[in-house]
């Protein structure tokens, strides 16, 4: 059976970019690793929240963490060790789990933590009081915490390594259940304060706590959604314990489960679009999972033992060469909620899309002083920024009042300027040089979903727009420019086979070769291309699997691997003077996506995702090795981001 050829994942990604869909799109099981849809940051869904930890007592030596699939199956036992090892938590990068362990070794209830498969479970409290329910911060670098060490219980913080203890409420009353708001800056906690269980909601450093519950019932174990704008709690206002939800100001309580039974522990998934809980309804307490709505009741455990404390995983296994050497920052939006950066210049200006108020997409210029700028339109109600050179001009695609989509140059003093076609309706500006130099790719004839023929395009404010041809090939593509006036991209033969090319006008054309032949209609692409005219791109190895490569003169094409082995696929963006490849790597089952950067020796390093995403794709990097691309919310809203090095 033919697999998806390298051509198709290119114009579908650009028919993305146009607005047709913003439906994601990617690659399943070892289908060729990430399409160009996936390079261009939108790849499918990201199977987060697959697994859920547990406690229960069916072993007989008392409650033991577990593990098992979100739909009940491959039940398995984290913990082995006598007592209570309960409460588990999961990090935001789902590599380690904390949770609760009474140990006759410990002489207390000690918070521990442990790798995601159970192994090297470390004290990291060691204190003679009880501590207990340990919850992750979003970014991973802090961990909250219940103790009675100086009394009654109250809510604290440490870092992740047990150090820093720092006690956060300092209330008489018992202080439970801390839960983070998705961006770190709150906590949801429990608390009797008041005379009765309440739900309490207080800045991340203890300050400002407000009763969010305010009723003479017990109100508790409150959850925050994914998104941040809803608290999931357990309340018995109406006779006995039920799942409730909330808006995280206290507002419009509402009741999801509706049963004589109790019922405990709601967690949301990271999607948000499920609640587990846990109910005695069926005789015993099992865990049943739930539509946000409350609709869909399903039991997912049946043991006669008693199941509890259900903890969905978080993000996905992040694999070795994690890079914490950076800085994320959420670049906003322009009133909607979503929005895409593409390209960063060296003064740290960047260039993307976002959703506008109105529901619309159009392109953006942030600015580090400035913040996001609407660029407009050509009339029509999308357009798109792809790149910017160090004079701060902008080219990308934008819509006409007639439908067509045409390649525009944007300038501070100029606006937004229509770059024509090439005879077609539609053209697209992918790059830009210091020398007002664009290249893109333009229909001849029809339009993008017409059936047209698509030529490379080379435009200058003296000549206008010109057909750099096909080479005597089906399609071109002009992908990237660089000062010394050389052109990559790719080119579409007969059986939709892609050949790398770099192009000047001085030397022509070269095919820069693919790193595997098996495939006749396989291929390569080229992306970018620095100022020292090393290229950066994506290729078919002889495994059937993309991966990114870079190419210089002296070594030819060369494969940068990926962050899961070979396996893994992987596709790269962004090249900068320093050789520094920006892109992204994918798990061979799709589950993982991450940005990453390939440093010049080849070493790849993931950049993360912002705190409380669970994915994310770089795009473009800039000589001081700054990186812009998109980061993904649990509901797979994508937001723009920008990766700063922190390190030496």
């Amino acid at each position: 059976m033919r697999i998806a050829t390298m051509a198709t994942p290119l114009l579908l990604g650009t028919a993305m970019l146009l607005g047709c869909s913003e439906t994601p799109e990617g690659p399943s099981g070892n289908q060729r690793g990430p399409s160009l849809a996936a390079d261009l940051g939108l790849a499918g869904d990201v199977l987060a929240g697959q697994r859920i930890a547990f406690a229960s007592d069916r072993d007989g030596t008392g409650f033991q963490a577990f593990l098992m699939q979100a739909n009940g199956t491959q039940q398995t036992p984290l913990t082995h060790v006598p007592g209570y090892n309960a409460r588990p938590n999961w990090s935001h990068d789902g590599r380690r789990i904390t949770f609760t362990a009474c140990r006759a070794t410990d002489f207390s209830c000690d918070i521990y933590v442990m790798n995601a498969d159970g192994s090297a479970q470390t004290n990291l409290t060691h204190d003679f009081s009880t501590e207990q329910m340990s919850v992750w911060s979003p970014d991973d670098r802090r961990i909250a915490f219940v103790s009675d060490r100086d009394g009654t219980p109250q809510i604290y913080v440490m870092n992740a390594d047990g150090s820093n203890i720092t006690r956060l409420t300092f209330d008489g009353a018992a202080d439970f259940l801390p839960t983070w708001s998705p961006d770190g800056t709150r906590l949801a906690f429990q608390t009797n304060r008041d005379g009765s269980d309440e739900v309490y909601v207080m800045n991340a450093d203890g300050s400002n706590p407000v009763n969010l519950t305010n009723n003479p019932s017990s109100d508790g174990f409150p959850a925050w959604s994914p998104r941040g704008d809803k608290l999931a709690f357990r309340s018995d206002r109406d006779g006995n314990g039920e799942i409730y939800v909330m808006n995280v100001d206290g507002s419009q309580p509402t009741r999801l489960t509706d049963n004589p039974a109790e019922e405990y522990y709601p967690a949301w998934s990271p999607t948000g679009n499920q609640i587990a809980f846990v109910s005695d309804r069926d005789g015993n307490f099992e865990i049943y999972v739930m539509k946000p709505d409350g609709s869909s009741q399903t039991r997912v455990t049946n043991n006669p033992a008693f199941d509890a404390d259900p903890a969905w995983v978080i993000g996905v296994n992040v694999a070795p060469g994690t890079n914490r050497d950076y800085k994320i920052t959420d670049l906003g939006s322009l009133g909607g909620g979503s929005a895409r950066a593409f390209a960063i210049n060296d003064g740290g200006q960047v260039v993307g899309s976002s959703e506008t108020a109105s529901g619309d997409t159009h392109a953006f210029l942030w600015t580090p002083s400035s913040g996001i700028k609407d660029l407009g339109t050509l009339g029509g109600g999308v357009s798109r920024a792809f790149a910017i050179n160090s004079l701060g001009h902008v080219v990308g695609l934008s819509s006409l009042p007639s439908g067509e989509q045409h390649a525009f140059l944007w300038t501070l003093s100029g606006g937004m300027h229509d770059l024509g076609t090439l005879g077609g309706r539609f053209s697209r500006a992918g790059s830009i040089n210091d020398l007002d130099q664009v290249v893109g790719v333009s229909t001849v004839n029809g339009d993008f979903t017409g059936g047209g023929t698509f030529d490379a395009f080379l435009w200058t404010a003296d000549r206008g727009m010109v057909d750099l041809g096909r080479f005597s090939h089906v399609n071109s593509w002009a992908m990237g420019i660089n000062n010394r006036q050389q052109v990559v991209g790719q080119l579409d033969e007969g059986c939709l086979f892609s050949i790398a090319f770099l192009w000047s006008a001085r030397q022509g054309l070269s095919d820069l070769g693919a790193l595997g032949h098996a495939d006749p209609c396989g291929g390569s692409s080229a992306a970018a291309v620095n100022d020292l005219g090393q290229v950066a791109g994506l290729s078919e190895n002889d495994a059937f699997v993309l991966h990114a490569f870079r190419w210089l003169s002296a070594t030819g094409i060369v494969d940068l691997g990926t962050l899961f082995g070979p396996d893994g696929s992987s596709s790269a963006t962004g090249i900068n003077n320093a050789g520094v490849v920006s892109g992204q790597s994918l798990s061979a089952d799709g589950s993982t996506q991450r940005g990453v950067v390939w440093d010049a020796g080849g070493s790849v390093h993931d950049l993360g995702v912002f705190p409380g995403d669970f994915r994310s794709v770089a795009r473009g990097i800039n000589n001081r090795g700054l990186v812009t691309g998109v980061s993904f919310t649990p509901l797979d809203q994508p937001r723009a981001v920008l990766w700063t090095p922190t390190g030496p």
